[in-house]
């Protein structure tokens, strides 16, 4: 019988030892990768929705304030100077006011767009009061609007044929037209109606400021968790690189360099 020569072993390591866990690793890498990805999608999406709505309540909490002032404005010019110096109705002011009125930016109608809101109660405290003292104004402010117009009838304008009127009271029909207007003016002079405008004014700049914290902090939160999954992102695409390159130098070591 001939000598049977044994086949000669050699060194080296097999394919799939080497590229199964690899691709295993690159799979896995790729699948965090994409839940990243989304992940930072969803958290951009919600930071810019928080501050859109933050946005716009701190605009609606501001309008309260700002249709307030206007409102106290324009209707104490209307009440303390009701007729220009040619004897007509100085109603430029009154339309301006008549039109604010119309505008959905009042107490209430303020308070239930909060409500729609959910938002919290330190933030809704400040504001029912502000939304209360600014009714209280308006109704203030129409009552005596109503004593001058009792004086100086006003003309036909259609701007202010929407303005309520309020019904006066038999003492004061019963008031000269010189009382009437001095039972206006002490509406909207005295100490209680000045001390509503300083309440307006004071709550709503406090419902402002807690608005205004809240979004900062919400916005701190969600941009410090953006940069962690940003990191993460970077780490891992880093870790795919370096997993390629390990695999290039040992397919080159290993088969590369040998059939060289």
């Amino acid at each position: 019988m001939g000598n049977s020569q044994s086949p000669k072993e050699v060194g080296g390591i097999s394919a799939n030892s080497v590229m199964v866990p690899i691709l295993a690793v690159l799979s896995v890498l790729h699948v965090i990768i994409i839940i990243l990805i989304m992940s930072i999608n969803s958290t951009s999406s919600e930071l810019s929705s928080t501050m859109k709505t933050s946005g716009e309540q701190i605009n609606v909490a501001t309008s309260l304030l700002a249709g307030s002032s206007m409102m106290s404005e324009t209707s104490g010019n209307f009440i303390l100077m009701p007729v220009s110096r040619n004897g007509k109705v100085n109603v430029g002011h009154l339309i301006a006011y008549a039109n604010e009125l119309e505008s959905p930016r009042r107490g209430s109608q303020v308070m239930e767009r909060f409500r729609g809101y959910g938002v919290a109660d330190e933030v809704m405290a400040p504001l029912s009061i502000a939304a209360k003292d600014a009714d209280k104004m308006i109704r203030d402010q129409l009552h005596a609007i109503s004593l001058v117009r009792s004086v100086y009838p006003l003309p036909p304008v259609d701007a202010l044929k929407k303005l309520p009127a309020v019904e006066l009271t038999e003492a004061e029909k019963a008031m000269t037209d010189e009382q009437r207007l001095d039972a206006a003016e002490r509406l909207v002079l005295n100490p209680e109606y000045a001390e509503c405008k300083r309440s307006v004014s004071k709550n709503v700049n406090a419902c402002v400021q807690v608005l205004r914290d809240h979004s900062d902090r919400k916005a701190a939160e969600t941009g410090k968790k953006i940069f962690f999954l940003r990191t993460g992102l970077w780490v891992t695409t880093i870790l795919i690189i370096l997993i390629l390159i390990v695999t290039f130098g040992t397919f080159y070591k290993e088969l590369l360099w040998p059939l060289k």
